[in-house]
């Protein structure tokens, strides 16, 4: 078989275009997965910062905020997205309706407070059960 400059380069763009398709392929299934964890990281976040304010509002002292938040600080602070849904009810069919597909008893959200345990000293680690 002899190949030639023409033979070359349709090899080459059947490479480039299967390699393009490969490339969307996996994005499109990717783009599912970190939506989702980004949207539940965000509600998590907006309810642990809520839960922290009311330390605040009740007039907790910074020793009595610690003792409360060092509590999650090995196992963390698991929520599910149906908890999570249900903190606003006026919102919860809104927040389902972003995690279509998603098992709501087994996607969850855990929340693990760090010193020295302010308002922002967390990390959210999101495990998502969905299609």
């Amino acid at each position: 078989m002899k190949i030639n400059k023409k033979n070359i380069f349709i090899i080459v763009l059947v490479v480039i275009a299967v390699l393009i398709g490969l490339y969307f392929l996996i994005f499109k299934m990717d783009s599912k997965k970190y939506k989702y964890t980004k949207e539940l990281k965000k509600i998590a976040s907006e309810y642990y910062e809520d839960y922290y304010d009311r330390f605040e509002k009740f007039n907790y002292t910074s020793d009595q905020i610690e003792k409360e938040l060092s509590k999650y600080k090995e196992n963390g602070r698991k929520d599910t997205l149906d908890t999570l849904s249900r903190i606003d009810v006026t919102k919860t069919d809104e927040i389902l309706s972003k995690f279509e597909g998603c098992n709501i008893h087994n996607t969850n959200a855990i929340v693990y407070p760090y010193e020295p345990y302010g308002k922002k000293d967390y990390k959210v680690v999101i495990t998502l059960d969905c299609e």
